[in-house]
């Protein structure tokens, strides 16, 4: 296919960087895709904590030991973070979830959050003179939302995982795929470059000792290939012109034989 040296050289080695690039884009995806995973894993994890926050500062606020803007915040930043999860949020680094089982659960989460916000904001209206009803709302939900975001956060494991399987597989796969190129490649460049090659050391090897009897099997059909075939037909020059001077020699040696016995 390659007629030169310098293309098949080129040829081999773009191949081998070809793969490298295309093994070190998987690394990249998969490791780009381990940490948006991460992101949503940590932060869906992070409600469950928020939730139990909110519950012990509106028992604080109830009872008059805690200040309602720290609940206020609170609540406002589990409320970002859920909404952010189900519809994406730019500043938080999320995209709207697709998974629709994932979807579906976060959702759930939302009919239970709503009026557990409403309960820590009466609370948070009416500050330490109390609101009783509201708190033991919060008392009494507080565990369902946490089991729940907990099975939400459960099912974000579950799909990491499944994508961390599957880039995996891929980046496996293109390391075999490697793997075969690289043995390919590297034979190429043994019957090709390096085996040629070879060959003709040897022979320059036996031709510097004397030995002008051997011949020089190289058939790739480029620059090697043409140096083989120059040489092999300098060693046909070189023992056709040693004949003739051994053949001229021996007429002179009869001559000169001839010579002495005349004399």
């Amino acid at each position: 296919m390659f007629k030169s040296v310098k293309a098949k050289i080129i040829a081999n080695y773009g191949l081998a960087m070809l793969l490298i690039l295309a093994i070190t884009a998987s690394l990249f995806v998969s490791i780009s895709s381990q940490k948006s995973e991460g992101r949503y894993i940590n932060l869906a994890g992070k409600l469950r904590m928020v939730s139990q926050k909110i519950s012990k500062e509106a028992l604080g606020v109830f009872r008059g030991s805690a200040e309602t803007k720290t609940l206020g915040k609170t609540v406002d930043l589990y409320d970002k973070i859920l909404h952010g999860l189900i519809n994406g949020d730019e500043s938080l680094g999320l995209v709207p979830t697709e998974n629709e089982e994932i979807l579906t659960q976060l959702k759930k989460v939302q009919g239970l959050w709503t009026p557990f916000r409403s309960a820590a904001e009466k609370i948070i209206s009416t500050g330490s003179t109390g609101n009783e009803d509201a708190m033991k709302f919060i008392e009494a939900n507080n565990i369902a939302l946490l089991k729940n975001m907990n099975k939400a956060v459960g099912m974000y494991e579950a799909e990491g995982q499944a994508k961390l399987g599957v880039i995996q597989e891929l980046v496996i796969g293109f390391l075999i795929i490697a793997l075969i190129a690289f043995v390919f490649v590297m034979r190429q460049m043994m019957k090709t470059i390096i085996n040629p090659l070879h060959e003709i050391g040897v022979a320059t090897e036996n031709i510097a000792k004397g030995n002008l009897e051997v011949e020089i099997n190289v058939d790739t059909d480029d620059e090697i290939g043409n140096l083989g075939k120059n040489l092999n037909r300098m060693l046909v020059e070189i023992r056709k012109g040693r004949k003739e001077i051994l053949k001229e020699k021996e007429a002179v040696e009869i001559k000169v034989k001839d010579a002495v016995k005349e004399a």
